[in-house]
């Protein structure tokens, strides 16, 4: 802005990040001309000069693109020390001639405050590295509402686990409680105070014990010494339930991994199997729905199902919900021409078509109507549907829900929207391949140590984690060729029943990975031989660019 007058004073540069089920989904920004000068010493700190937004787009037009998030009935309006935002946000979609926000106001500087340890500072810049997020162009738009959202959604998971804090009315009473302070005790320090500088800096899972050896809490961490540490460096805790826990703990014991990947695999392990008192969240298997197109049939067929079977089969999913997963089938049955029936077929020209194929919704295979080779392009159809290829099923789900939002049916646009954000962490793939969990054979690299320059590796197959490792771009890749051949080319192909652990699994992978989304390079192996994938790889491995390098260019 160009001051800190929400009425006399501009927008100079505006920045919007989405949050959905606690991951970003969606970003825009742009510079805003103010018709102002901007005073020297927020050029200084912002580095925004009047020259750059001479040109820039007028308040009118940028917030005709963004004025509809505001006025969507399942936002909240969040930032740090929001108040402030919200009066130049305010006021600037007034003036231009949009209606007013009327969203509920979320202020992150609130939360933080009653959720963090005392001592900690509070600000953008001090929050982010509190947390482990890098922050780049510090007091830009983007820059600060990126690492705001970040550290919003690492709030949230603070929240539920302290303060049993699961939906959004009681997050929004809790920002404006009083603070109340629950002293931890000395004692209890001392006790551990040996076992805490033995803590690594890797990452892994730590637990609490109590007096009786019996396990108080299970969490994960990027670096388990920061993690486990900042529940001894305080005097006060904000937390009643911590504070009751933090008294009971007389031993603590942790277990390294390589990434926080196999970190958050670990944990739900491990809660699951020991259901501590003070996790109250992930203490047991969930069943999850999947879509079933039997491919073992000589006409497959579609349908929902809840477990994985070695039966050559393709499955589709975790699904968010049965009632998803049913509706999808439907809509592929009244889209596609396949039989609605289940079971094996005899094709027979003495049987009569069904009642589907005399309305077209059938190609009617029992009576001989289509061949097995020729139904099996309809097959190739609905793979490539379901893949979210541009005109597949997000897609239509996409014109649905504004087709909804037009009408102002905003529930049912609602609804689906939430359908949308679960199918893209399954079908997140930009290339024309099918996105079944039998192919959800690929391999990521993130950036690892920025000091050291290396590239964390992670190999999925079948939507499971099967290697992780840390290489350097001049690295010698004739061990990790031979692992991936292992991996992917060893004749194995076929997909094997999947136990409710194998599903938690793949939920957890699939997770990640749609976090990593933007921030990692993926390498699909659908269709392409082995000898095309290493040279891939390698050209990956070599060329790799670390954040740090393109802000320096």
């Amino acid at each position: 802005t160009t001051g800190s007058d929400s009425k006399k004073n501009r927008i100079t540069d505006i920045a919007c990040v989405i949050v959905k089920g606690g991951e970003i989904i969606s970003e825009f920004e742009s510079l805003v001309n103010p018709h102002q000068s901007i005073p020297p010493f927020i050029s200084h700190m912002t580095g925004i000069t009047y020259d750059m937004v001479i040109n820039a787009p007028e308040a009118n037009d940028v917030f005709a693109q963004i004025s509809n998030i505001f006025q969507d009935k399942s936002t909240v309006f969040t930032a740090h020390n929001a108040r402030f935002d919200f009066g130049f946000v305010n006021n600037t979609l007034e003036r231009v001639g949009f209606e007013p926000i009327s969203s509920p106001l979320l202020c992150t500087l609130k939360l933080a405050r009653r959720l963090i340890p005392t001592k900690q500072r509070k600000n953008v810049g001090s929050l982010a590295e509190y947390f482990g997020i890098p922050v780049y162009n510090r007091h830009r738009a983007m820059g600060d509402a990126s690492a705001t959202a970040k550290f919003l959604i690492q709030l949230l998971e603070i929240a539920e686990a302290e303060h049993d804090i699961t939906d959004i009315e009681d997050l929004l009473k809790f920002q404006n409680k009083s603070i109340r302070h629950f002293v931890a005790p000395s004692e209890t320090q001392k006790r551990v105070e040996a076992q805490l500088e033995l803590l690594p800096d890797s990452a892994g899972v730590y637990k609490f014990f109590d007096s009786r050896n019996k396990i108080l809490y299970i969490g994960k961490a990027k670096c388990l010494k920061e993690r486990v540490k900042s529940y001894f460096h305080v005097d006060t805790f904000t937390s009643k339930k911590i504070a009751q826990m933090f008294r009971q703990i007389h031993r603590i014991q942790w277990e390294c991994t390589d990434s926080e990947l196999e970190a958050l695999l670990l944990e739900s392990k491990l809660i699951k199997r020991h259901k501590p008192h003070y996790n109250t969240v992930d203490k047991k298997y969930k069943s999850y729905p999947f879509i079933k197109l039997t491919m073992g049939d000589e006409f497959p067929t579609i349908q929902t199902c809840n477990s994985i079977e070695a039966d050559g089969s393709e499955y589709y999913g975790p699904m968010r919900s049965t009632a998803l997963a049913e509706e999808i089938v439907r809509n592929v049955q009244k889209r596609f021409k396949i039989r609605k029936c289940e079971g094996k077929l005899k094709p027979s020209a003495d049987k009569k078509p069904s009642f589907y194929y005399h309305i077209e919704q059938c190609y009617s295979p029992c009576s001989g109507k289509i061949s097995s080779e020729d139904y099996r392009k309809e097959i190739a159809r609905i793979q490539a549907y379901l893949s979210g290829v541009p005109d597949g099923l997000i897609a239509q789900l996409e014109n649905q829900m504004g087709y909804y939002a037009d009408n102002l049916e905003f529930e049912k646009a609602e609804k689906i929207k939430q359908d949308i954000i679960g199918l893209k962490k399954i079908f997140s793939r930009d290339e024309k391949n099918p996105n079944s969990l039998n192919e959800s054979n690929f391999i990521v690299l993130t950036a690892g140590s920025v000091q050291e320059k290396t590239i964390e590796l992670f190999a999925i197959k079948t939507g499971m984690l099967k290697l992780h490792k840390s290489i350097g771009r001049k690295s010698d890749l004739s061990e990790l060729m031979n692992e991936i051949h292992t991996i992917y080319y060893n004749g194995e192909s076929k997909i094997s029943v999947f136990s409710k652990e194998d599903v938690d699994e793949i939920r957890i992978v699939s997770n990640w990975v749609h976090r990593q989304n933007g921030n990692c390079s993926t390498i699909y192996l659908e269709q392409k031989g082995e000898t095309e994938i290493f040279e891939e790889l390698e050209a990956n491995i070599r060329n790799f660019v670390f954040e740090s390098e393109i802000d320096d260019s």
